[in-house]
């Protein structure tokens, strides 16, 4: 087990130096995410921060326990004790999330956060807590999943917690599109926006926008690709580009700045960009799915050409991108001898490195 040795620098809590993170969502369990594990040890990361969607076997009642016997044989293996592994609630793992036994979800997180040192958490686990490691503070939320009272939870959560430099902010599903009548601020016109499938949105934008108020990464699963947004400052605003500025591969992070992370290639499925949807988003920076891979703004394989056209009901595309495979982000806080400096990449099991990227914290 690595020891605990966050900083306090100038009064802000900072990570350790070469502090690595994995982010994953939606894997399932079997050889595919067993893969995505393995990668996750062999690159050395500390942290696991896994969106939701665990086991997906929803009529076996030993779902939990099976999916969490993989994260027992490949990480906690390799440590003394338990691997740091927190994770929000999925919509697949809602039935059985508060079983006893055979011990749920719920129950499986209580007893890891218990029982791994130097993880300090409170609130309801994976719905509505936060945690602090190693100088990083995560909020985990159900928001759009279980749960209620998320924003004024996550707002409450990263204002009592200002002092850490390095914040995330972790759900599971992506927002949905609140009509204007019933909005209280800029809205957007459509709904499957903080994706790049055909998933429907309904995490609600609360959660989004407080995170970006306190300058918290967002990271969420759902959709079955991997998106990474520009530097955001006004999510919500679907006409202004959701306040899309800056370069492809430097995110900005501070008081009202933020950028938005999709990882959900966990080793469940893949899915496709889905291009009449998405062809007039502005604000993605990088973009991986089964026909399309973005990197940095530059477009390395695009097909918008179905297997079938005639076909009404899959809507399946053709697959182009040769690289395309399961995998994890990888962020690895204080870089280089600076604690405002980190990096971020994501790699496939088959060791394709699919997007780079920088994070500067701009905190004074």
């Amino acid at each position: 087990m690595w020891q605990v040795s966050y900083q306090r620098t100038q009064g802000v809590i900072i990570p350790p130096p070469d502090f690595k993170v994995a982010i994953i969502g939606d894997s399932g369990y079997g050889p595919r995410a067993d893969a995505v594990l393995e990668l996750i040890s062999e690159q050395g990361a500390q942290l696991v921060l896994h969106q939701g969607d665990l086991g997906y076997d929803e009529e076996n009642p030993e779902s939990a326990v099976k999916w969490h016997s993989g994260v027992e044989r490949i990480l906690d293996s390799s440590v003394e004790g338990f691997f740091p592994y927190l994770y929000s609630v999925g919509n697949h793992d809602l039935k059985y999330w508060d079983q006893v036994e055979p011990k749920g979800y719920s129950r499986i997180l209580r007893e890891r956060t218990e029982q791994t040192h130097g993880l300090e958490c409170q609130g309801e686990l994976g719905v509505n807590s936060s945690c602090s490691y190693q100088g990083l503070f995560v909020v985990l939320s159900g928001a759009g999943t279980k749960g209620e009272n998320h924003q004024e939870f996550m707002a409450r959560a990263l204002n009592e917690n200002q002092d850490y430099l390095r914040r995330i902010s972790s759900w599971h599903k992506n927002e949905y599109w609140i009509p204007p009548s019933k909005a209280s601020s800029p809205t957007s016109t459509r709904s499957e926006i903080m994706q790049a499938g055909g998933k429907p949105d309904e995490s609600g934008w609360e959660v989004y926008q407080e995170s970006q108020l306190g300058g918290s990464i967002i990271v969420t699963g759902h959709e079955h690709s991997y998106s990474r947004s520009y530097t955001l400052t006004d999510l919500g605003n679907e006409a202004g580009g959701h306040g899309a500025t800056g370069d492809a591969d430097r995110m900005e992070i501070g008081t009202g700045k933020t950028f938005v992370l999709v990882s959900g290639l966990g080793g469940k499925s893949g899915r496709d960009y889905e291009c009449e949807l998405h062809e007039d988003d502005t604000w993605w920076a990088s973009v991986f799915t089964r026909n399309y891979w973005l990197r940095n703004g530059d477009v390395m394989e695009k097909n918008c050409s179905r297997l079938d056209e005639e076909d009404t009901e899959s809507k399946q595309f053709v697959r182009t991108v040769e690289e395309y495979g399961d995998g994890a982000l990888f962020i690895t806080f204080y870089v280089e001898g600076n604690p405002y400096l980190a990096r971020g990449e994501f790699l496939t099991v088959d060791g394709h490195q699919i997007d780079q990227f920088e994070i500067v914290n701009q905190r004074e």
